[in-house]
């Protein structure tokens, strides 16, 4: 039995670095360029808690791990057709692993014809006796990251921490929608407010929004994609933010999480996210003065040890540019092969991915709650394909 949040949050950090420092691959780790330059990078993972009858936690099991600090420009989404994966940053990327679980959970279930075949999932029935899929009870879900989220949670512990933290400036050309975005450090010292990524000033407009954001949104929509929640009716949520002690001040996560969203919105349509803070660190690609980005993501699912090296929203070493990604090059994480593993559990008449997302009232209108909640919430380009 684990006695604290401190407690928790040491012994998560320990079983995921754990899990990640053991990870032998020949690429995908920050490494030292030739130039002598060090990489860095982000490290997240999704993390589930195992409770007793008491509510206190008795065991813990990483499921994933991620890393990643890029994102895609708005524009390839033209010629992406579900194969890219547009959000590389570590957090985003263990909620779409986490959603690729979600579905092998579920098929396990489904094959083996047995309710208890899976650990995490269990089969249900509703009132009118139609079957459909939830966590089991005594299971919650953890988000731990190695560097505070990007975007209004962090923003002034960037600031603080570089020697020029003057407000970007940069020009907009011939593009209205970029004028009404506020990008990464634009306009630092304006808080709480919607941000998009990426966080370099003079990159492509991405319009993804800051992982914070993101994260935010979580606690009303759950952690169900637009695929798994036809199989999760009452979705799946995050119980905890999982980060290093004093990486930003208690008073930045309550604005962020609570001041800005939760506190406008009836407690029985949203679900808080606790903050455990950790102080137990033995991750070695922290952010530095002067690191360099690394250009890689790391996909590892722990429970079934698959592992995949991410580079420009596909497999490392397919991406061609301007070109629709090949099956082989697409990772299991991309919208398409979401949507090819779960189509045999799937009961929808849709035929094609945003017809799939927009025939779930339930989720949509949530999404609309929030987004008019938070403000200035640009939708991307839809990046669409249709089923066959």
């Amino acid at each position: 039995m684990i006695e604290n949040d401190k407690v928790l949050a040491n012994e998560i950090s320990r079983a995921v670095l754990e899990y990640f420092n053991r990870l032998k691959i020949k690429s995908g780790k920050p490494v030292v360029r030739s130039n002598g330059k060090k990489e860095w990078t982000v490290l997240a993972s999704m993390v589930a808690l195992f409770e007793n009858a008491q509510g206190q936690v008795e065991s813990i099991a990483p499921i994933t791990i991620t890393t990643g600090v890029k994102t895609l420009p708005d524009e390839w989404r033209v010629f992406s057709k579900g194969m890219m994966v547009h959000d590389l940053h570590a957090e985003i990327l263990s909620f779409r692993l986490f959603n690729w679980f979600l579905i092998d959970e579920c098929t396990l279930i489904d094959q083996a014809e047995d309710k208890d075949a899976s650990r995490y999932v269990t089969l249900a029935y509703d009132e009118h006796g139609n079957r459909h899929f939830s966590i089991r009870p005594g299971v919650k879900f953890a988000l731990f990251t190695t560097e505070p989220p990007c975007g209004d949670l962090s923003m002034r512990s960037v600031s603080d921490s570089v020697e020029d933290n003057s407000a970007w400036e940069y020009e907009i050309k011939n593009n209205s929608i970029a004028a009404s975005s506020t990008r990464g450090r634009a306009h630092f010292d304006r808080l709480g407010i919607v941000r998009t990524k990426p966080g370099r000033g003079d990159s492509i407009l991405s319009l993804s929004k800051s992982c914070s954001d993101k994260i935010c949104m979580k606690q009303l929509t759950g952690l169900c994609n637009a695929i798994t929640a036809n199989l999760f009716p009452d979705n799946v949520f995050l119980s905890y933010l999982v980060m290093k002690d004093k990486c930003v001040d208690e008073t930045d996560a309550e604005r962020c999480f609570v001041t800005r969203f939760a506190s406008k919105i009836e407690s029985r349509t949203l679900r808080p996210i606790s903050i455990l803070w950790y102080d137990e660190d033995t991750y070695e690609y922290h952010r530095s003065k002067d690191a360099i980005a690394s250009q890689l993501s790391i996909l590892y699912l722990v429970p079934n040890k698959t592992v995949q090296i991410l580079n420009n929203g596909v497999r490392n070493g397919t991406f061609v540019k301007k070109k629709t990604p090949s099956s082989s090059g697409s990772s299991i994480i991309s919208n398409r092969n979401l949507y090819s593993k779960a189509c045999p559990l799937l009961r929808s008449h849709a035929c094609s991915y945003q017809e799939l997302k927009t025939s779930n009232y339930t989720r949509e209108s949530l999404k609309k709650l929030g987004r008019d909640l938070l403000g200035n919430w640009i939708p991307t380009s839809k990046d669409d394909f249709e089923f066959v």
